[in-house]
């Protein structure tokens, strides 16, 4: 322990007047950056630009690869559920969807989970069941049927 240069104040490190050598054991760090610099620069570090636009093409590439797995598994009409126009009708009270529900026969109840906020969770039971599922959240204090 001492090799490391001490801060025998304990000041915080933005006061030291070199924070840096006050926790780190600056003789092997400069071991450490011989030893990588021993066959020259890095390529990494000559080219830069290179390595930047070979790191760019990869992720471009690896997205392609994933675009086209995620298209495997796109519903038919998806645009219809992402349209937000289109989902957005019949503002109602989430306490009268509940009455509405429960006049369906649907035994339901709401749970405030905390997150994410101005939700509930929607759970319901089975039909012909006392088991209860969790069936979707519901925005407080006003949803879209």
């Amino acid at each position: 322990m001492d090799k490391f240069i001490r801060n025998p104040s304990n000041a915080p490190l933005h006061v030291l007047p070199n924070a840096w050598e006050g926790r780190h054991d600056m003789k092997v760090t400069r071991e450490t950056i011989k030893k990588l610099l021993a066959d020259g620069t890095p390529n990494w570090m000559k080219w830069p630009k290179d390595y930047k636009a070979f790191a760019q093409e990869t992720y471009l590439a690896d997205k392609e690869v994933s675009e086209r797995m995620a298209a495997r598994h796109k519903m038919e009409n998806q645009e219809l559920f992402l349209n937000e126009v289109a989902r957005k009708v019949n503002p109602i009270s989430t306490r009268e969807l509940i009455r509405k529900l429960r006049k369906a026969g649907v035994k339901c109840y709401t749970i405030d989970l905390g997150y994410p906020p101005q939700t509930v969770g929607l759970w319901a039971f089975k039909p012909g069941t006392d088991y209860v599922v969790p069936v979707c959240y519901l925005q407080v204090p006003a949803c879209y049927e």
